[in-house]
């Protein structure tokens, strides 16, 4: 029986590896909202710890004697990469793949991501009805659209499709349809002129319902992918920040899960950059950059029930644990993975 040697196995990387943010919730029946930042690639993590001594220096003694004082937190620097080609290869479904539902409450977690432009397959120029549900009741926007289709470089940018739909879900008439048809009565007798312009509408209409259709499949898919990591920057950003609106609601707890190293440590950030790499460039629809780099400092923060330490226990886990834990205990002092 033949043998395929070139099989790829699928890691699941950003199932099991990510960044889970805990934002404090002033409001009442939950205590936190949470934030699911998937790594779809390998994150780079740089880990140092130090202890604190006290230094004795004795009359005539040729060594020092110390005394531990504790330790500072453990800091981990870490660094990944967005990459929007990436993701968008990878098919994978950012809303219903990588929310977080251990609350209970995934419908409340799945608000904060705009819902799809999805158009049935069966029904003409669904894209733009749609579409037009959307935005009708919005003021000034049809004013905005007519000047960005009125630039003198959009034609340079946008395609035909794009531009058709911008007309079509702002509700921008067409120029040239009616004179078109006037042209066409004046040139044939009879009701030939109306009918030879209904089949010609008729056969651009159907053409456009399959760039349409090209269109929702494919550029909306890409949009619903930048919409989601515009998001996930935003929640980096808004790992050093407090409530603004009630200040004792300070910055998330973020929980950082890579493999057998990493397990749920909770930490909280100190300081983060985000670099675009320029190499890869940039969407051209959006200016939104090919590939990010992220980067953020995170400093462990153990507090529990300030009692002993047990492992995957939901309080306990956060204790602090010693030397005891690796060689009489879980071999670790990880927290452990909550599920």
């Amino acid at each position: 029986m033949p043998t395929n040697d070139n099989v790829i196995i699928d890691r699941k990387l950003p199932e099991r590896a990510s960044l889970k943010f805990y934002f404090p919730n002033p409001s009442e029946g939950r205590n936190y909202f949470t934030v699911v930042l998937p790594f779809f690639e390998n994150p780079q993590i740089k880990e140092q710890k130090k202890a604190r001594f006290k230094k004795y220096s004795l009359i005539s003694r040729s060594s020092n004697l110390y005394s531990y004082q504790g330790a500072d937190s453990r800091k981990l620097n870490l660094s990944f990469n967005i990459t929007l080609p990436h993701i968008i290869d990878s098919g994978k479904d950012l809303k219903t793949g990588y929310m977080d539902t251990e609350l209970g409450n995934p419908d409340f977690e799945k608000e904060k991501f705009k819902s799809p432009v999805a158009a049935p397959p069966s029904s003409k120029n669904s894209t733009f009805q749609i579409a037009k549900k959307l935005f009708q009741d919005l003021p000034g926007l049809k004013d905005s659209a007519e000047q960005v289709l009125g630039a003198t470089n959009w034609g340079n940018v946008a395609t035909a499709q794009e531009i058709d739909y911008i007309k079509s879900t702002y509700g921008i008439p067409t120029v040239g349809g009616e004179a078109v048809k006037d042209a066409l009565n004046k040139g044939f007798p009879g009701n030939q002129g109306s009918q030879i312009f209904t089949s010609l509408t008729d056969a651009i209409a159907a053409q456009r319902d399959v760039q349409a259709t090209r269109w929702t499949d494919g550029q909306i898919g890409k949009l619903k992918v930048i919409d989601t990591l515009i998001y996930w920057v935003n929640i980096v950003r808004a790992s050093v920040l407090n409530n603004s609106q009630n200040p004792i609601y300070g910055p998330p707890i973020i929980r950082l899960r890579h493999g057998v190293m990493y397990q749920d440590v909770p930490c909280i950030c100190t300081g983060y950059s985000i670099s675009i790499e320029e190499k890869a460039g940039y969407d051209l629809q959006t200016l939104m950059p090919r590939r990010l780099k992220i980067s953020m400092n995170l400093e462990e923060n153990r507090t529990g029930d300030f009692g002993n330490f047990e492992q995957n226990n939901p309080v306990k886990k956060d204790n602090l644990a010693g030397w005891e834990s690796v060689l009489t205990g879980p071999q670790t002092t990880d927290p452990g993975y909550t599920f």
